[in-house]
């Protein structure tokens, strides 16, 4: 019975979506090419060029080399190279609404997390944690004005994934907030960046308890608790400083490891 309605429900989903492309054009975001039926947001042939980082394929990858020193995580992954049209990508996300987009590349981002070629324990690993899912948030005014937190769209998708492959996972947002309102980092350099997110961000004090609280509550059977175990994401990685003072900040205040992934990265 229920093979049958979601047959139905399949067959459904094609026709409306065989509909819809009838009457509306669909373009692929980055070469403006109609899409097909079963296409979304991107065509096949720039699917297929889009510029992976394979930040997952090492240990230690240049995304991970630049926080050394500042920021103990676990490990860095990013989807993407930040270059070219696909540039056009995160500029679509960020401001121009295309929610789907973000699920999309969340999704991907997810696929791509725990499967250091070094290492062929970390999906193992993996399964046997719950990550918390915690998006780079904005502040509220600028949240308010574009309607949404492109880091927390691409984190569903994140988890989206991550609960397909049997991990356990679950968006966490409300742990971190943005104080101050920041000025844009993208004409700046390496020392303004650092210098204009320093102290902008502080720990949610209740929600972190309650964080904790649950996760004792849960292993309560053990001496002693698991640390909680984040994955912080956001757009973007460029110097760093954003994601370094995130991970600080959850570091310093309570027992727990960082994930650090990305969307992008630029080299």
């Amino acid at each position: 019975m229920r093979r049958d309605m979601r047959r139905e429900m399949e067959t459904f989903k094609v026709w409306a979506r065989s509909v819809l492309t009838l009457l509306f054009r669909r373009e692929c975001l980055i070469c403006h090419r109609e899409l097909r039926g079963f296409e979304k947001n991107l065509c096949t042939h720039c699917m297929a060029d889009l510029p992976l980082s394979f930040t997952w394929c090492s240990e230690r990858s240049e995304a991970d080399l630049g926080f050394y020193g500042r920021a103990y995580v676990e490990k860095v992954t990013s989807l993407l190279i930040y270059r070219g049209k696909f540039k056009e990508l995160l500029y679509q996300l960020k401001y121009k609404g295309h929610i789907s987009i973000g699920i999309m590349l969340g999704r991907m981002l997810g696929s791509k997390l725990f499967l250091q070629e070094s290492s062929q324990q970390s999906t193992e690993k993996a399964e046997q944690r719950q990550y918390l899912v915690v998006p780079v948030p904005l502040h509220w005014l600028k949240q308010m004005k574009r309607g949404y937190n492109q880091s927390a769209v691409l984190a569903k998708g994140v988890v989206k994934n991550l609960r397909e492959r049997g991990i356990e996972a679950r968006l966490c947002q409300g742990v971190l907030r943005r104080r101050r309102f920041t000025e844009t980092q993208t004409v700046r350099d390496r020392l303004s960046r650092w210098q204009n997110v320093q102290r902008a961000f502080t720990i949610n004090p209740n929600r972190l308890h309650r964080l904790l609280e649950t996760n004792i509550s849960a292993v309560n059977r053990a001496h002693q608790a698991e640390p909680l175990h984040f994955i912080l994401v956001d757009d973007v990685l460029t110097t760093g400083a954003t994601l370094d003072a995130c991970a600080n900040l959850l570091l310093k205040n309570c027992r727990c490891t960082v994930t650090i992934a990305t969307a992008a990265f630029v080299p």
